[in-house]
């Protein structure tokens, strides 16, 4: 992946130098915030309407993630830390992930209904549709339908 996805840089080395100034305590989270903006954005101009995507959940799945987040980061704390590289992003990505098929292709992809975001192998395919597009530089919008 030589360049961002979206059209941001807090991400990358200027940008976070830019935000540590500003908000040194906390630049990492506004930078994650910056980017997660800007995706949240490129997606909706892409994915189906009223189709929900991994930027834009209902709020009572947001909530369920978040606690399951929690939990998982309570019984194992390196999960907290953030991967430096680009590389040790997808390989996080890909670590117990679904192993990516030819179905994946640029742009926006149907991956399942949102009441089965839950259900075993949705979120490795979300992964590794991500992992796959950033391997061979596509992008791609995975989503859920309402």
């Amino acid at each position: 992946m030589s360049s961002p996805w979206w059209r941001t840089n807090f991400l990358q080395a200027p940008g976070l130098s830019r935000l540590e100034r500003i908000v040194p305590r906390t630049f990492r989270l506004a930078a994650l915030e910056g980017a997660t903006a800007a995706a949240r954005r490129d997606h909706d101009e892409l994915v189906a309407p009223r189709s929900y995507h991994l930027f834009r959940l209902p709020s009572a799945v947001e909530h369920r993630l978040r606690a399951a987040a929690e939990w998982a980061a309570e019984k194992d704390a390196t999960l907290l830390s953030i991967p430096a590289t680009t590389e040790e992003i997808l390989e996080a990505l890909s670590h117990g992930g679904a192993p990516s098929s030819g179905t994946n292709n640029p742009g926006a992809r149907r991956i399942a209904k949102v009441e089965e975001l839950f259900s075993a192998g949705i979120l490795p395919a979300v992964s590794a549709a991500y992992v796959h597009a950033a391997r061979a530089s596509y992008r791609t919008q995975p989503y859920f339908e309402a």
